[in-house]
């Protein structure tokens, strides 16, 4: 299969399922290249506005370069190499509150599994949960930048379709509506096309699988 039909499939399913615990591996990775963002913005001088700007072009630029990376021969690595970030960030937090969130356990199956097909003979399933890795940080910023905006133009609370489709409770849409007064609704087309672009520009000549 090439490589941007094997991304429009699961960029569908992560997209689909993202609120819910079986997508848990992804949505935290997502979160974390969101948290990673927000960190490195913090250190800056910037308002609100700029901040979210920066956040969304460094995460755009994270979401190049783990579809870049896809077409070299080390691709297969990626699934372990994000689940295993992941869960190293999620152990240190559960060390240090002494808690074990409802989160441990799709962490802990997502680096299981991608520990696992990295000795299988084939290299397809690593691809897959390599995808549902990298994709997650665009979905993330559907998500977090457009479907806040387009729940608020259709009058729709963040949780009507629960458990799918939910919108995290401080969406970087909010920090935007106005800033260059601009309206929400044209911020959320600009961070659609920064989501959306790099997968549409570097998903095809990744390994076929």
């Amino acid at each position: 299969m090439k490589s941007q039909t094997r991304a429009l499939i699961v960029y569908l399913i992560v997209f689909v399922l993202f609120s819910t615990a079986f997508m848990g591996p992804f949505r935290y990775f997502s979160e974390l290249m969101m948290k990673a963002a927000t960190t490195l913005t913090g250190v800056l001088p910037l308002g609100a506005g700029w901040a979210a700007i920066t956040q969304v072009v460094l995460r755009s630029l994270l979401l190049t370069m783990l579809l870049l990376f896809g077409r070299s021969r080390q691709s297969h690595y990626v699934a372990a190499i994000c689940a295993l970030v992941g869960m190293l960030h999620h152990l240190i937090i559960a060390v240090t509150t002494r808690t074990i969130y409802p989160v441990s356990l799709p962490i802990a199956i997502g680096l299981a599994l991608a520990l696992l097909f990295l000795i299988l003979p084939s290299r397809r399933p690593s691809l897959w949960l390599s995808d549902g890795f990298i994709l997650a940080v665009s979905v993330g910023l559907i998500y977090d930048g457009v479907l806040g905006s387009l729940f608020n133009l259709l009058h729709l609370n963040s949780n009507t379709f629960a458990p799918l489709f939910v919108l995290p409770d401080q969406s970087l849409i909010n920090r935007l509506g106005g800033h260059l007064g601009l309206p929400a609704l044209v911020w959320a087309l600009l961070i659609a096309v920064l989501a959306l672009l790099p997968v549409i520009l570097w998903s095809r000549g990744r390994q076929k699988g």
